[in-house]
């Protein structure tokens, strides 16, 4: 699998018409990201270049995606790479929500990489995560897919979640049984 190779030209962006970030390349395409102009720390972005930090994480990312298992989804592939980069860099702080989750009895067992791909699930619904920062007993995640947390709730692909490791299970692959449907656009 080949990635785009990140470019000084790249700029992040806040979109007006669909109000989250998004990504030029210098390609002329456009990569929107799941993250709402809410969700940013900085509210005033307007334009930023990739910078040397997203470089180097965007390639951390690269590196794991290529030897995990969406070897077989670059389009989706690429989305989660643009999406972790972005969150990791632009998304602020959130709350651990362990309650929306099921705890694993069995989470002794299960080891935390980061990146790493994990599960969650809860009463409603069940997602595969990529696992981008530990903090204590809890990890930074991201969803693969839209994750139903209620009745009256659901998360989309790319949302950022902040789980207890004792409520990670192993992953499952689901998410990637979706991969190039509207889910991802």
């Amino acid at each position: 699998m080949s990635f785009l190779l990140p470019s000084p030209h790249w700029q992040w962006e806040l979109d007006p018409e669909f109000k989250c970030l998004t990504l030029n390349l210098d390609t002329g395409h456009k990569v929107v990201t799941g993250i709402a102009a809410k969700q940013l720390r900085d509210k005033d972005l307007s334009s930023v270049a990739f910078s040397v930090t997203d470089t180097e994480i965007y390639n951390e990312l690269v590196e794991y995606i290529e030897i995990s298992v969406f070897n077989q989804w670059p389009e989706l592939a690429f989305q989660v790479v643009i999406n972790a980069t972005a969150a990791l860099v632009f998304h602020k702080e959130i709350a651990a929500k362990n309650w929306l989750y099921q705890e694993n009895v069995d989470a002794n067992s299960m080891s935390v990489t980061i990146p790493g791909l994990a599960s969650v699930t809860s009463r409603f619904d069940g997602a595969d995560i990529l696992l981008l920062n530990p903090e204590g007993h809890y990890v930074l995640a991201m969803l693969l897919q839209p994750y139903q947390i209620n009745e009256t709730k659901q998360l989309a692909a790319f949302s950022l979640i902040k789980v207890g490791v004792d409520r990670l299970f192993a992953f499952t692959g689901d998410s990637l049984e979706n991969a190039g449907t509207d889910e991802y656009v």
